[in-house]
C-alpha cells in the first residue's frame, strides 16, 4: 500500500474506534438511566451528567458517520480526497455499504431525536434524560439495535451473506460489547463522580452492585459471540487457529485486544470479589455514622480509581476491535 492508503485506513481505525466509543456510551446511557430515579438527588445530577455526555455522543456519531461514508469511499474507489464527492451518490445506491450505511445513519439521528424530545419534554417536567420505559427509550433502544445491525452488515461478517448466522452473531456481539463498555465508562464519567458528592451510602453502594451485576451479564454475551467471531476470523477450522493466531496480522491484533480484555476483567474482579464485599462488611462493623463515613470514602474511592482505569482499558478495546475491522481476517 502506499502512503496515501496507509493515511486513510490509519484515519478510518481511529474514527471508527471513536464512533465505537460514542455508540457504547449511547448505549450505556441507556442501561445506566435504567438504574437511576429522579427520587434521589444524587441520582437528579447523574442523570443531567448523563444526558449531556450522550447528547455529546450523539452528535459526534451523526458527524463521524458522514466523515466515515468519506473515507471509505475513497478506500473503494482509490480516488484522491478532492475527488470523492462525485462518487458519494453510486456508492450510497449502488453497493451493500452504501444501503448499509444509509440505514445506521437514519437510526443514528432516531436516537438523536429520541434525545431531543427527552430534552425538551425535561424542560416542561422537570425530568432529566431518557426515563426507562418511555417511548423515547424505547424508540432509542430501537434505534440503538438497528445501528449495531448496520456495523455488523458492513463488517466481515456479512461476507457470509445478509441475515446469515454470523451476522447475527456479530450483531448480538456489538450490543453486549456496546453494554459492557458502556455501563463502565459512563459509570466513572458520569455517575460515580456525583454519587461521591452527593448520594447516601446505601444508594452508592446498590448502584455498584447492579453495575457489577449488569457487566458481567453483558461480559459474559461479549465472551461467547466472540469466541465465535475469532474461531472464524481465524480460519474456522481447529488446525488453522494457532498459525491464524500467531502468524498473521489479524491474529496479531487479536492477541493485543484479547490482553486489553483480561485487563479489564481482571479490575472488574477485583471490585467484584474484594472491594464490594469489604464495602458490605465496613457497613455491618461500624456505628458510628462519622466514622462509617470515613471508611466508605477510602473504600469507594478506591473502587472508582478502579473502574476509571477499566474504562480506559475499554476505550483500547474498542480501538482494537476497530483496527480487526479494517484488517483482512486470517482466514
Amino acid at each position: 500500500m502506499d502512503s496515501y492508503t496507509n493515511a486513510l485506513l490509519a484515519l478510518s481505525i481511529l474514527l471508527k474506534g471513536g464512533l465505537d466509543l460514542a455508540y457504547a456510551i449511547l448505549v450505556g446511557m441507556l442501561l445506566v438511566n435504567s438504574a437511576l430515579d429522579d427520587t434521589d438527588r444524587a441520582q437528579q445530577f447523574a442523570r443531567v451528567a448523563t444526558r449531556r455526555v450522550a447528547e455529546t455522543a450523539a452528535v459526534f456519531l451523526l458527524l463521524g458517520e458522514i466523515l466515515l461514508l468519506y473515507l471509505q469511499t475513497a478506500l473503494m474507489t482509490g480516488l484522491g480526497l478532492g475527488d470523492v464527492p462525485e462518487q458519494l451518490g453510486l456508492v450510497l445506491s449502488e453497493t451493500h455499504f452504501g444501503l448499509a450505511w444509509t440505514i445506521g445513519f437514519a437510526a443514528t439521528a432516531g436516537f438523536g431525536c429520541a434525545l431531543l424530545a427527552a430534552r425538551v419534554q425535561g424542560v416542561r417536567r422537570g425530568r432529566q434524560g431518557l426515563k426507562s420505559g418511555s417511548v423515547g427509550w424505547v424508540m432509542a433502544s430501537l434505534c440503538a439495535g438497528v445501528l449495531a445491525w448496520a456495523k455488523a452488515a458492513t463488517s466481515h461478517a456479512a461476507d457470509g451473506g445478509d441475515l446469515s448466522l454470523s451476522e447475527w452473531v456479530h450483531w448480538v456481539h456489538l450490543c453486549a460489547t456496546a453494554a459492557w463498555t458502556g455501563l463502565v465508562i459512563v459509570s466513572a464519567l458520569c455517575v460515580l463522580p456525583m454519587f461521591r458528592q452527593h448520594a447516601r451510602l446505601q444508594a452508592r453502594q446498590a448502584y455498584l452492585r447492579g453495575l457489577s451485576n449488569s457487566a458481567s451479564a453483558a461480559l459474559l454475551l461479549v465472551l461467547a459471540s466472540g469466541t465465535f467471531n475469532a474461531w472464524r476470523g481465524l480460519g474456522a477450522r481447529t488446525d488453522a487457529l494457532w498459525g491464524g493466531l500467531t502468524q498473521t496480522t489479524w491474529g496479531h491484533i487479536l492477541e493485543l485486544k484479547l490482553a486489553l480484555v483480561v485487563l479489564a476483567i481482571a479490575c472488574g474482579a477485583l471490585n467484584r470479589f474484594v472491594y464490594l464485599p469489604r464495602l458490605n462488611r465496613e457497613d455491618a462493623a461500624v456505628t458510628l455514622p462519622w466514622e462509617r463515613e470515613d471508611r466508605y470514602a477510602a473504600l469507594y474511592q478506591r473502587v472508582s480509581r478502579i473502574i476509571s482505569i477499566e474504562a480506559l482499558l475499554m476505550v483500547a478495546v474498542l480501538v482494537c476491535a476497530a483496527w480487526l475491522s479494517q484488517s483482512a481476517p486470517a482466514g
